[in-house]
Parts: C-alpha cells; structure tokens; sequence
C-alpha cells in the first residue's frame, strides 16, 4: 500500500486510512466527481440540468470559451475526520493543503464542448496530524497537469492525471483533481436569470467510494461579468454505495461567484459533511468527516 505520510524520524508508515480517503476525495464535495482510485481516468456522466424555477433571461451561463483563454489560482483544501471514517485501520486527523495553479484551454469542439489543462504551480502542507511530515510525496506533485473535459453546459464529464506518475502521485493528485472538479458546476440549456433554480446530478466522495448526489442550484446574482451561484445538496448515503459498511448522511453547500467572459475564472468555498455508523468486524462505530474547499482565481 502507498504511504502517504512519514514519520519526523523518517521511518515510513502506513497512510492512516482516514487521513488516505480524504486525500484521495479532497473534493469529496460537490459536484460531478471522477472516479477515487487515481488508476485511471475517471467518467462522469453530464446530463443536461432541469430547470425548477421559471424566470425571465438575463445571462447565457456558462459564457463562451475559446482556445488560449487562461486563468490563475489558489485553492486552500481542508479535511477533517473522527472515528475512523476510512475504515477499522484509520485514525482521526486533520489536512490542510494551499496550492497555486494556472489553467488554459486546450481545446474547444462544435457542440461548444472543451478541455482545460491546469498545473500545479505550487503546493503547501499546512496542517497535518502530529508526528508526521505530510509534505512528503506532496513536494513531487509540482509541476504535475491534469486535464477536465467539460460540456457545454459546463459539466465535468471526464478527467485524467498527466502520465509517468507513481501510484503514490496518482492517488495524491487524483484527490486534488476531485477538488478542483468540485468548483465546476453545471447550468441550463437556456440563459437563466436572478432567480433562477436547476438541478444537477454530480458524484461526491465518502470515505473510499463515491455517491450520485442531486445538486441544488440558484442564480443569486449577475452583475457586468460576474455571477453568483449558490449550490447545496443533502441525502442519505445508500447502502450499496459503500460496500453497506457506512450508513448516514452527506450533505454539502457552498457559493460560487465566476467570470461569463471566462468560465475558467471561478471563486468561492464549497463545504461537505458525512455524518453515519461505520459497521465492520470490530462493530459499529459512530463517524463524521468534513471537506472544505475555497479556491480564488483571476484572468491570466
């Protein structure tokens, strides 16, 4: 198995499972996420949203998006979780990551369809359990691509890790990548309004696996180039989506405020919660996690 920490001694250890899942789900938050093994490219199915509150247009969301267009950003991730949420060999603990990153798009399709590219500039371990050096493995993710195939819509619909990785980088990276999917959120067909609300289904991750939620959307605002959606989402965690040995509940909410001139310039935080009984051969245990995710970006 991957190590993902390493003792302040430098003798290696076992990535605490909990901690592991977390990482491996960074984003384990919001919208459409690809798959949590970080093995290979993860698909994400993109139906078109459903609109529920009809109002008059106002803004074609997302805004158009050609080849060249660039953005610059910081993602600050935190992760949290209590009684073992990853399994019986997990320890409670806590993650912070603060990253820099610059995204273009590579390329763009007729159906209005497109790829962006985004690499990791710069990436920080800002808190970690104690005892261990977590920056360990982190520091060769620098200069690491990822690429987000996404509809036009502004769906994810399917995204890869650059090659050459390790499994360690992989399993690393493919948790940040399921963040930064997190922060790409779905709109209607037709231009929507202040008012406006829709549906969107997207994939979230809990502990090791991930859960088909449905998202709740609301245009709050539009003003010049700018907009803002608030997105949230709650339901019970099935009990074929964690093997049966996690029942509760995830739930999730956050506000993003981004760029119709430039989709790839998007800001704000998203937040998620897992709150269940973790059954396993030892028993059941109560469980909790939490993910947050606040990424800042500008035209580049």
């Amino acid at each position: 198995m991957a190590t993902l920490f390493t003792s302040s001694a430098g003798a290696r250890r076992h990535r605490p499972a909990s901690v592991r899942s977390l990482v491996v789900t960074l984003g384990a938050a919001l919208v459409a996420l690809s798959a949590v093994n970080g093995l290979a490219p993860a698909a994400v199915a993109a139906p078109a949203p459903r609109v529920i509150g009809a109002a008059a247009v106002s803004a074609p969301l997302p805004g158009s998006t050609t080849v060249g267009q660039q953005a610059a950003g910081g993602a600050n991730i935190s992760m949290s979780t209590s009684g073992g949420l990853g399994g019986p060999r997990s320890v409670d603990g806590s993650v912070g990551l603060m990253l820099g990153t610059s995204t273009e798009v590579t390329a763009v399709s007729s159906d209005g369809s497109y790829t962006r590219r985004t690499t990791i500039d710069a990436l920080n371990v800002v808190a970690a359990p104690a005892g261990t050096d977590a920056q360990v493995g982190y520091d060769t993710l620098v200069g690491t691509t990822f690429d987000q195939q996404i509809s036009a819509n502004g769906t994810p619909v399917s995204s890869s890790l650059s090659g050459g990785l390790s499994p360690e980088q992989q399993v690393l990276g493919q948790g940040i990548l399921d963040a930064m999917n997190a922060m790409v959120v779905g709109f209607p067909s037709d231009p929507v309004s202040v008012g406006s609300s829709w549906t969107v289904p997207g994939q979230v991750g809990v502990a090791t696996d991930t859960v088909s939620v449905t998202y709740q959307c609301r245009l709050t605002s539009v003003s010049g180039d700018s907009y803002t959606v608030e997105v949230s989402y709650a339901q019970d965690v099935p009990p074929d989506a964690t093997q049966g040995t996690l029942s509760g509940t995830v739930s999730g909410s956050g506000t993003l405020k981004g760029s119709i001139s430039n989709p790839l310039v998007v800001s704000g935080t998203m937040y998620q919660s897992v709150d269940g009984v973790l059954s396993d051969s030892a028993g059941a245990t109560p469980v909790s996690g939490d993910v947050s995710i606040t990424l800042t970006a500008t035209a580049a």
